[in-house]
């Protein structure tokens, strides 16, 4: 299957595991630096396009952060940079509950 956008991808998801598993989906906003992206093409591949109005339709919110480098002639996702998107996420929309020991999201 041919992923043209992160909406096709995320309804691959949904179909082979739980439609609606998850909510929000991390996007990458670094730009590819345009050597690499032509790399990339010549073996026929692509970023894929950010459709947030086809993600909404199927109930996910798209959120771009950068967190991605180059790294040996490849584009990778940072582990830093991930992670520190990840935690930011979290912390603004996680709401702790008190006597819970657990968090909840609003």
């Amino acid at each position: 299957m041919l992923f043209r956008s992160n909406a096709d991808h995320i309804q691959a998801i949904f179909q082979h595991s739980l439609p609606g598993l998850f909510r929000l989906c991390l996007v990458n906003s670094s730009q590819i630096p345009e050597d690499m992206a032509a790399s990339y093409a010549k073996e026929g591949a692509e970023p894929l396009r950010f459709d947030k109005t086809a993600c909404a339709a199927i109930g996910v919110e798209l959120i771009s952060r950068p967190v991605s480098m180059v790294r040996e002639g490849y584009v990778r996702h940072d582990p830093e940079l991930l992670a520190a998107a990840l935690l930011e996420l979290h912390a603004q929309r996680s709401v702790r509950i008190a006597g819970l020991g657990r968090y909840r999201t609003e």
